[in-house]
């Protein structure tokens, strides 16, 4: 039997730089910035209604959002990003993001922040990416409730010169 076609849908996958580490070394920072940043997508799916929140790996810190509209993805990304500089983090997260801007990093060990940056406004930051197509099934995921697989979609370019760390 075949099955009818599935709208097209446009993903928005985000990850915390740094992320996997933070939750191994400082679990309860790793909380604080899941439960604000889960909140924080939450509100702004509240005022930009287009998609849902379908994935939350809170192990990670990792997060994927639905939408059917690609431009609305797009908005909220930056949306997000935007909100994400305003937020007033707590001195344990802003510390903790710290030591992690200053120590080597996993893709190049010999690379370091200078001693003026490190510190200066560290706060959690995402690595977000999209993409569009149309999925091959959707699946009930037991956390969040529905959520289209990505099969099938392609990768959406975001300019360079966006103010945000969209990939």
């Amino acid at each position: 039997a075949d099955r009818p076609m599935l709208p097209p849908v446009t993903m928005l996958f985000a990850a915390v730089e740094g992320g996997k580490g933070l939750v191994r070394k400082k679990e309860r920072v790793a909380a604080i910035v899941h439960t604000v940043l889960v909140r924080t997508m939450q509100a702004l799916l509240l005022a930009l209604p287009d998609g849902y929140l379908c994935r939350e790996q809170e192990a990670v810190l990792k997060y994927m959002v639905a939408f059917r509209e690609p431009a609305r993805a797009a908005e909220w990304c930056l949306m997000l990003q935007e909100v994400l500089q305003s937020i007033p983090w707590p001195h344990e997260v802003t510390e903790a993001f710290a030591s992690l801007s200053s120590s080597p990093t996993t893709s190049n060990p010999g690379l370091r922040t200078t001693s003026s940056t490190a510190g200066v406004g560290a706060r959690p930051k995402l690595k977000l990416g999209l993409a569009e197509g149309v999925p091959d099934e959707i699946t009930p995921d037991h956390l969040v409730g529905m959520k289209p697989a990505t099969a099938g979609c392609k990768c959406l370019p975001l300019p360079a010169s966006a103010p945000c760390h969209c990939r």
